[in-house]
């Protein structure tokens, strides 16, 4: 079989159950009792990557590229049945890869793309990056407390104090309120940063209310500072984009989950609470106050509940099914244990099933928008055939088919040509950024004097010095320029002093090495892994071609050969675009920020 043709996860699309290809669609292949369609193959071919797909141009190409596809039939065949389901650690991971798909999915269309960065930003951004501000800010989640915040700053009140207690920006928050020498882009959400590198040194803004809360800020300072050499606005048209985004996304992200959160409307009984409170409490270990990070070493072990208890509601929904508590355990089970909460107060406990609970609602929200339809349904199938025929690989082809120290080496002498290694030197030699220092080192070296003399005669009064006694072995053929250098030296020579990059240098050939074999002993490691690569392949190869004639593949080479596909026709989508409208998802309250749309200041 021809290895990195094709990616399992394209060979998925490929694989289509027996009574396929009738009427329109040509069967190409027939492999056992399941057949390959004109259909199967160009989904197969699409779904590879442009610059990965094989040319299709002549009918040995087309051979080669069904070649493949029934090779990987016949293995996931030979995988089917030895492993007819996934393993519970599949199945978890499955689940796993299932949720993310659909929580990227919704956060990229009620996120990503409502976050509108127009190229009046970016200009902005370029225009204001040739200055910082040193400022001290904090981030206040209620309206009412930034107020008094700011109230009592004007008052006189120490603006680090106020920080430290009320500022849930983390940095602000540790440091006292002090952010430090910024540049714009990523400091605030955009509309904040503008109005702070706007604002005259000496002034203090806010509170600015935005959907993560209420900044006051205070503009220490200003300094111009140098923009790198060759910096357009063009060529960092995305890198500005990228920072425009960050703030704003989180921004966005907020006010996606609290619309959907406002919609579900959860509620924790206080008896369920407490429940779930004392079945999650764990004693600190003796060796707690030594350890900041004991919570994240320990393991966890999932509560269990009498009958009684499982009947309990954990979290009540307005518009979805309630969990009990055995729910939330369950879901929460999917966590890192250092996720969980440690029985010591209803605060921890509250945070732990708000973040349970928000990650259930992105999921619920794409099936509401229909992200969760017989499109995705297919692509999970695929990914579930995919992880079994890994599997199978792994623990069936690659442990039973793996080499032995003899194999390994015989096919080392074998393919000996192969690992020839090239001429190669070693160099000794002096960088500094001082030119006429290098100048007169070279100059003393050539005259006798031994490198460790020069090193610490000249590094006492050049801080730039860089001297290295012995380099390993250099290939030629890998520096044109240091190849150039030393082609002409004999052991012990000096070269003059050269200058890259900047940096004055000179060398000494300190020993060279013509072309030769190594030894197995020297390139092991290399030799192990290519030789296990090529062994099992070429076993696993033999494997497919004695299933494949037990199958009796039979081929269509005149319906093969009236298949016409573009090498760059472009990648279908994999998701059938959803049918719901976001309004029916997501209700945005009048005059939300949640979508960023500003022109520009």
């Amino acid at each position: 079989m021809r290895r990195s043709r094709i990616p399992f996860a394209a060979i998925g699309l490929a694989m289509v159950m027996a009574g396929c290809g009738q009427g329109k669609d040509p069967v190409l292949a027939k492999v056992g009792k399941d057949t390959i369609t004109a259909t199967d193959f160009k989904n197969a071919y699409l779904a590879i990557k442009l610059k990965e797909r094989p040319p299709l141009a002549t009918l040995n190409d087309k051979k080669q590229f069904l070649d493949d596809l029934i090779s990987k039939a016949v293995m996931e065949h030979l995988a089917f049945e030895k492993y007819p389901k996934l393993t519970d650690r599949q199945g978890w991971r499955l689940t796993r890869y299932r949720e993310k798909e659909l929580t990227d999915a919704v956060r990229k269309r009620l996120v990503r793309n409502e976050v509108n960065i127009s190229p009046a930003m970016k200009d902005w951004l370029f225009d204001h990056m040739k200055e910082e501000r040193n400022l001290r800010a904090m981030l206040i989640p209620d309206a009412d407390a930034a107020k008094w915040v700011r109230s009592q700053l004007d008052e006189g009140a120490d603006f680090g104090a106020l920080a430290r207690d009320h500022s849930i920006q983390w940095v602000s928050h540790i440091n006292n309120g002090n952010l430090g020498w910024k540049k714009p882009g990523g400091v605030f959400p955009y509309p904040v940063e503008v109005e702070v590198w706007s604002a005259p040194v000496g002034t203090r803004l806010g509170p600015i209310q935005r959907p993560l809360g209420s900044y006051i800020v205070e503009v220490m300072g200003a300094r111009p500072i140098a923009v790198p050499a060759g910096q357009t606005r063009q060529s960092m048209d995305r890198a500005l984009e990228e920072k425009l985004m960050e703030q704003l996304y989180i921004e966005r992200q907020k006010a996606v989950q609290d619309s959907l959160r406002a919609a579900a409307d959860p509620y924790y009984p206080s008896g369920a609470k407490a429940l779930l409170n004392m079945k999650y409490y764990l004693a600190p270990p003796g060796d707690a106050a030594l350890s900041g990070t004991w919570k994240l070493d320990i393991e966890r072990v999932v509560p269990t509940f009498s009958t009684a208890e499982d009947t309990i509601v954990a979290v009540d929904f307005k518009n979805a099914p309630d969990w009990t508590v055995k729910d939330f355990a369950e879901r929460l089970s999917w966590y890192p244990g250092g996720m969980w909460p440690f029985g010591e107060s209803e605060e921890e406990l509250v945070q732990a099933m708000d973040l349970v609970v928000r990650d259930y609602l992105f999921l619920k929200a794409a099936q509401d928008l229909g992200y969760d339809n017989a499109a995705f349904a297919r692509k999970l199938e695929n990914m579930q055939r995919e992880m079994r025929v890994t599997y199978f690989y792994y623990n069936d082809i690659v442990s039973k088919f793996a080499p032995n120290q003899g194999e390994i080496e015989a096919f080392f002498n074998l393919h000996r040509d192969v690992y020839k290694a090239p001429p190669s030197y070693k160099l000794a030699f002096f960088g500094s950024r001082n030119k006429d220092a290098i100048g007169k080192l070279a100059a003393d070296w050539k005259k006798g004097a031994s490198f460790n003399d020069l090193r610490l005669r000249y590094e006492r009064s050049d801080s730039t010095l860089l001297a290295v006694g012995e380099t390993e072995w250099l290939y030629a053929g890998q520096d044109e320029l240091r190849d150039s250098m030393v082609d002409s030296l004999k052991e012990g020579e000096i070269t003059p002093p050269t200058v890259r990059a900047d940096v004055a240098m000179v060398f000494q050939l300190v020993a060279r090495r013509a072309e030769r074999l190594p030894s197995y002993g020297e390139i092991k490691d290399q030799v192990d892994k290519e030789a296990k690569d090529a062994i099992v392949d070429e076993k696993l190869t033999a494997l497919l071609l004695q299933q494949r004639e037990k199958e009796g593949v039979k081929i269509n080479e005149r319906a093969l050969e009236k298949i016409k596909i573009p090498q760059d026709a472009p990648v279908p989508a994999e998701v059938a675009a959803p049918a719901g409208p976001i309004r029916n998802v997501l209700k945005l309250g009048e005059g939300s920020n949640a979508t960023t749309g500003q022109q520009g200041p």
